[in-house]
């Protein structure tokens, strides 16, 4: 493969019982051409199955829907299509793009999920005669994977829509299609701010359609095809004269420096609640941060107010506040409840919270450790193997928990490998700021040592001295804090014989 490129694979199947995921003895497609298109709509590159029904694509790095150009005849799609959008950089192996096909007579399985967000004139919870449907409303779906009904840390937003003003044959102004069965949440992220003027209704009877539900509701497709369309959030309109506002960003850092900056890693956490207290210490209002972080309270009169983050749905769970640098600087930590007194009509932008699961100095998290020449090409490192040195390999903060390098992710640092092999590693990253979480290995080789080589593949993903597949994928990573390690981040390099080279008249 071209180094310079990411694959993206690899499989069509019959989909015999129809719920999306591939069983043993469910066949593959052959014949069926899958195309990569970017996000300009310029095919990129498509290739067509083998007797298996598996492809391969080789595209330049950028963001890619992939998608069959010749579906199986008299068949119908069981999983989403076109698949994607898949983010990828050079060197990435994306091999989750698959489709499945099955009889038309088969259940349908992808489901429904919505559908209403209303003006709530009466107060009362309930969508009825006096009530109109609200416009602009960005609404979020999020894979409950643990299926507690509660939005956990980690737990991905996988789409969202905006509602319309109008209502749909099934009363209904939004809706998630294409749904596989599940448990999923249901939220109100309103990022376009249209809700700004609005107080949440009392809530409704739970489960009971045009109800006002709680956010985020919870949704379980128990089969697949069901749907459930009674994921319903009423609003009334209220009277806000004032005009001040308090914001306005929470972010997580890998440097424990209570500082905002891109440049280090730090990045904006969408999804955590923030709540404004009065002078006495009593809640009078909570929202939630958007995509960048950013959060704010609006239409306030002038006085003494408290903000907090309360993080009601565990976003930040697992992280700690960063140390406090610069008290009541813009764009630096603060020690919480913070304070801000707002004169009438102003605004105080600096009600900023930053958060860290790194260590800060209190102890070294270490990831590494080897890259070698396998000699026999088998995978696996065997003493006497010798190591290759002058080659660059990355360490990712896997920022979305998603094993993928994509946009959101941040660099950590770049190393590069020693030829002498001590204590059965190369190259080793030691720091003392790495939060737990989940981190990416990968070799980008910017010196071309590696040109002529192939990279071997191992048997035992995962395991020490195993040539792993790249980006190389560390769940879990306990953390500087707690002296984390991991040295299973070995590649194993081979390159083939030659025999020659010359024949003459002599």
């Amino acid at each position: 493969p071209d180094p310079g490129k990411a694959i993206i694979g690899d499989t069509v199947w019959y989909d015999d019982n129809g719920d999306g995921i591939q069983q043993p003895g469910e066949p593959g497609i052959p014949g069926i051409q899958v195309c990569a298109t970017d996000a300009g709509g310029v095919q990129q590159a498509c290739a067509t199955t083998d007797a298996n029904g598996h492809y391969r694509l080789e595209v330049p790095a950028g963001s890619y829907v992939v998608a069959p150009t010749n579906p199986p005849a008299g068949l119908t799609a069981t999983t989403p299509t076109p698949h994607g959008p898949v983010i990828l950089v050079a060197g990435d192996q994306y091999l989750d793009a698959d489709f499945g096909y099955n009889d038309n007579d088969q259940q349908p399985v992808l489901g429904k999920v919505g559908d209403l967000v209303f003006l709530d004139g009466d107060k009362n919870g309930v969508f009825d005669g006096n009530n109109t449907a609200l416009a602009g409303v960005s609404v979020d779906l999020i894979r409950d994977t643990d299926g507690d009904g509660v939005w956990d840390a980690g737990e991905p937003i996988i789409a969202t829509v905006t509602t319309v003003g109008s209502l749909d044959a099934q009363g209904g102004n939004y809706l998630f299609t294409g749904v596989p069965a599940g448990r999923y949440l249901v939220h109100v992220s309103d990022t376009n701010a249209v809700l700004t003027d609005y107080a949440r209704s009392p809530l409704g009877v739970a489960g009971v359609n045009n109800h006002n539900q709680a956010d985020p509701y919870p949704v379980h497709l128990v089969n697949p095809g069901d749907s459930n369309r009674t994921a319903d959030f009423g609003y009334y309109q209220v009277d806000r004269p004032n005009v001040g506002v308090i914001g306005n960003q929470v972010w997580v850092e890998p440097n424990d420096n209570g500082l905002f900056d891109v440049l280090q890693g730090d990045f904006g956490q969408p999804g955590v609640t923030v709540e404004l207290l009065n002078a006495a210490g009593a809640v009078i209002a909570t929202t939630t941060t958007g995509a960048s972080g950013d959060y704010a309270f609006v239409h306030l009169a002038g006085g003494t107010y408290k903000v907090r983050v309360s993080d009601a749905y565990n976003v930040l769970a697992g992280y700690n506040p960063s140390i406090v640098p610069t008290p009541g600087a813009d764009s630096t930590n603060k020690a919480q409840p913070y304070t801000v007194a707002l004169p009438a009509g102003g605004y105080n932008l600096t009600a900023d919270f930053g958060y860290t699961g790194g260590g800060g100095g209190q102890g070294t998290g270490t990831i590494g450790n080897l890259i070698w020449e396998d000699l026999n090409a088998d995978g696996t490192y065997q003493a006497g193997e010798p190591g290759i040195g002058n080659v660059t390999v990355q360490l990712w903060y896997d920022a979305d928990n998603s094993c993928t390098l994509n946009t959101g992710d941040f660099l950590v640092e770049t190393q590069t490998s020693s030829g002498t092999v001590t204590l059965g590693g190369n190259y080793k990253f030691e720091r003392n700021d790495l939060p737990a979480g989940n981190y990416l290995v990968r070799v980008t080789d910017s010196n071309t040592v590696l040109v002529g080589y192939t990279q071997s593949q191992g048997t035992n993903p995962g395991a020490d001295n195993n040539s792993q597949l790249q980006p190389y994928c560390i769940v879990g990573f306990a953390g500087s804090d707690l002296n984390g390690s991991n040295l299973t981040a070995d590649f194993g390099y081979w390159r083939p014989a030659a025999l020659g080279d010359f024949v003459w008249q002599d």
